[in-house]
C-alpha cells in the first residue's frame, strides 16, 4: 500500500514539474496556421522565460 501511494505521488509530482528550457526548444516553436500573433508571442516568451544563459541575439534568431 505504501509503495503504491509513494509511486502515485512521485509520478504526479514529476509530471507537474516544469523543466528548464533550452535554445533548441525555442527554435522549435512555430506559429500555428490559425494561431494569432498575440498567442504565438505570448507562448514564445513564456517558454523563453524558462531558458537560462541565452543572449538577446540568440533569442531574436529563434523568434520566427
Amino acid at each position: 500500500m505504501w509503495e503504491d501511494l509513494k509511486a502515485a505521488f512521485t509520478n504526479n509530482f514529476v509530471g507537474a514539474m516544469q523543466r528548464l528550457g533550452n535554445k533548441v526548444d525555442l527554435s522549435q516553436i512555430k506559429q500555428g496556421h490559425n494561431e494569432t500573433l498575440q498567442s504565438y508571442v505570448y507562448y514564445f516568451f513564456d517558454k523563453k522565460a524558462t531558458v537560462v544563459e541565452i543572449f538577446e541575439l540568440e533569442i531574436i534568431d529563434r523568434f520566427q
